[in-house]
């Protein structure tokens, strides 16, 4: 008999250890144009992520994350609450002055991408883009949605973090970002938080604490400095990602010196 290599023996160690560790994550992309009264046109371009097909885990996302829907009542709902309760009088036709027939146009973008998960926790990045016809900008935002599955709810930032200084996040703003004097004074709390194993990220959203032309405001709060906020299921996190991290490591690791 045949010994096996070292090499494709850790392949299979690592390939069989990460069946048992990792449920299949399915996606679904939903891309289109539709037309409404033949002059309205609107470009949907969804993402959705979930953990299987059934099972508790994806059963609770679906609750909590997609409003009890399956990916395509999601998308379907996601464009209804966008187009809302339009009406074609509101869209008259219209010619260019090369003329061509004019469409109004609207864009919506939505992504949720499954950062993290296992036994204790799923956590998901929403992204959401929109831009409405005859308006001078798109809007947009970052959400990060931290599930704790034996709770059965999504975390609150209070749940897993202690507040900040408001001095201590301004000094940290003003030095990434040039905003001057367009910084509102109460910096604390963030929209969101995404907890990692190198720290505590901290996003503000357009128009929180700056203008829009600043953008989405996005620091680390590095992990030497972070541990101090961090509250018990915050630090439980924090060690499930750091753990995650160097796991992968480890199996990078181990190609590299195979190869």
């Amino acid at each position: 008999m045949k010994k096996v290599s070292g090499f494709f023996l850790s392949v299979i160690i690592l390939f069989l250890a990460g069946c048992e560790r990792e449920p299949e994550i399915v996606r679904r992309q939903f891309q289109y144009e539709k037309i409404f009264f033949g002059t309205y046109k609107i470009e949907v371009d969804i993402y959705l992520e979930n953990i299987g097909e059934s099972g508790k885990t994806a059963e609770l996302i679906r609750r909590l994350i997609y409003r009890n829907k399956n990916f395509d009542e999601y998308a379907a709902h996601a464009e209804s609450v966008f187009t809302g309760d339009i009406k074609s009088e509101d869209y008259p036709p219209q010619i260019d002055d090369d003329g061509i027939e004019y469409f109004y146009r609207s864009n919506l973008t939505e992504s949720y991408n499954i950062m993290y998960h296992d036994k204790s926790f799923v956590v998901i990045e929403y992204n959401n883009y929109f831009y409405y016809t005859g308006t001078a900008h798109g809007g947009f935002r970052t959400q990060f949605y931290i599930i704790d599955i034996a709770g059965k709810r999504i975390l609150d930032i209070e749940d897993m973090i202690s507040p900040i200084r408001d001095d201590y996040l301004k000094e940290i703003i003003l030095r990434e970002y040039d905003i001057n004097n367009f910084l509102r004074d109460e910096i604390w709390p963030p929209d969101t938080i995404n907890i990692s194993q190198e720290g505590i990220d901290l996003i503000w959203n357009i128009y929180t604490i700056t203008p829009y032309s600043s953008g989405v405001i996005f620091i680390n709060i590095p992990d030497e400095a972070s541990n101090q906020y961090l509250k018990n299921i915050g630090r439980k996190l924090k060690e499930a990602r750091r753990e995650e991290y160097l796991r992968a490591s480890k199996t990078r690791s181990v190609f590299t010196d195979q190869s």
